[in-house]
């Protein structure tokens, strides 16, 4: 609490209790939250068909999946499941990737041999049909916009930083 002669009183957790010229909070970035789709519908659907991130990669397997992203995650997870889902499409913005030079090549390696679709796009929205994920709309580079079916979608779009309640501390 400040005090009238410009220092605080303190005190912690166990009751100790001090007067100090400067208080220090070092409470760093605070917890890191997945970036999200940010199209309606996708908060209903987290963690049932909607994934920012693998848990386990069996329920993954046997689904039709789109995946967005173009860093290492996305693509780790574009090459570990390119035979183990039913289909997999990757949807990243851009042409540039910021994942491994490796990993981009054996991607576009994928693509080539139609082991996998490869599209430069964002999210529009999502199909849902009933309360269950039918499909993605995707606007493509030229501004086309493509319905993709699938039964999955994994969001790899990186974390930032969530202060919780030091944030709104003033």
């Amino acid at each position: 609490r400040p005090r009238d002669d410009a220092r605080f009183d303190l005190a912690t957790s166990a009751g100790t209790r001090f007067v100090a010229r400067t208080v220090v909070i070092a409470a760093g970035l605070g917890s890191f939250q997945p970036r999200r789709l940010g199209v309606e519908g996708a908060d209903a659907l987290e963690d049932k068909q909607v994934h920012y991130r693998v848990r386990n990669a069996a329920e993954f397997h046997g689904q039709r999946l789109v995946i967005f992203g173009g860093g290492d995650s996305a693509l780790d997870w574009v090459i570990d499941l390119t035979g183990k889902a039913t289909s997999i499409v990757h949807v990243h913005r851009r042409p540039e990737f910021k994942a491994a030079p490796a990993s981009v090549a054996r991607m576009k390696q994928l693509a080539a041999e139609g082991r996998l679709r490869h599209l430069e796009g964002t999210i529009q929205s999502l199909r849902i049909e009933g309360d269950r994920l039918a499909g993605v709309n995707v606007q493509q580079a030229d501004k086309s916009t493509v319905d993709l079916p699938c039964d999955l979608v994994l969001a790899c779009f990186g974390l930032h930083p969530k202060l919780g309640p030091i944030a709104n501390w003033g």
